[in-house]
């Protein structure tokens, strides 16, 4: 069986990464544990170090939080190859998953511009709200139409290319779900993370945080497993 390849995209600063995985645990054990599946089942690789070359070894891919916006003249070499790989992603149909800075990145490299969220950083516990498209998506099976989610992001994607489908919003941001044909899935917000790894950022950031229990989350995660992954094979 193939694997499900997690593109780390959190930083090319190995010091920021060691603390990260201290405090916060391997970023992998978060999507097993939400996904209910074994670490096994996973391939991680670190864009700042390699991208892979074909995405079809893969039976599913997600992309994942990060330290960089990909701002035109901000953007580093192995970024750009980052969008790269996702337009092969795209090209092969290998279903997608792009979490906040996977969402940012992927919107990017599709042609989208990514900016400073009108309404300013989202960082806490904050509900989202499905609209119809939302409702009907396999990604959202089984949710409720308002949930609550932990995010952190400060910037966003506020003009969609066509075709493109928002699928979810809250009260900050306009576009915290979006869908992109059949295989891409794009959210704002942080389904694999729980309050604690909120807290634990806050800390790191010497900040405050309010949190709430964040239970229907994880769904998102298997969802896009059974819908996206396993409907393949």
């Amino acid at each position: 069986m193939k694997k499900i390849l997690i593109l780390e995209i959190l930083s090319d600063d190995d010091e920021l990464k060691a603390n990260d995985e201290k405090i916060q645990g391997p970023y992998v054990k978060m999507f097993a544990d939400a996904m209910n599946i074994g670490e096994e089942r996973f391939v991680v690789v670190d864009a700042s170090k390699e991208v892979p070359d074909d995405p079809s070894e893969y039976s599913g891919i997600i992309i994942g939080r990060s330290a960089y916006e990909p701002i035109e003249g901000r953007e580093k070499p192995w970024m750009r190859e980052v969008y790269e790989f996702i337009k092969r992603v795209v090209n092969l149909g290998v279903p997608l998953l792009g979490i906040c800075g996977g969402l940012e990145f992927t919107a990017r490299a599709l042609g989208a511009e990514v900016v400073p969220n009108p309404k300013g950083k989202e960082f806490g516990s904050f509900v989202i709200s499905l609209n119809e498209n939302g409702k009907q998506d396999p990604l959202f099976e089984g949710m409720p139409e308002k949930f609550i989610s932990q995010i952190s992001h400060g910037y966003s994607v506020e003009e969609l290319k066509d075709n493109w489908k928002v699928l979810a919003s809250s009260e900050m941001c306009n576009n915290q779900a979006i869908a992109i044909g059949n295989n891409i899935r794009l959210v704002q917000f942080h389904p694999e993370i729980k309050p604690i790894h909120l807290e634990n950022l806050a800390k790191m950031r010497n900040t405050e945080v309010e949190t709430k229990e964040s239970p229907h989350t994880k769904q998102v995660l298997r969802n896009f497993l059974n819908n996206f992954i396993e409907d393949r094979f």
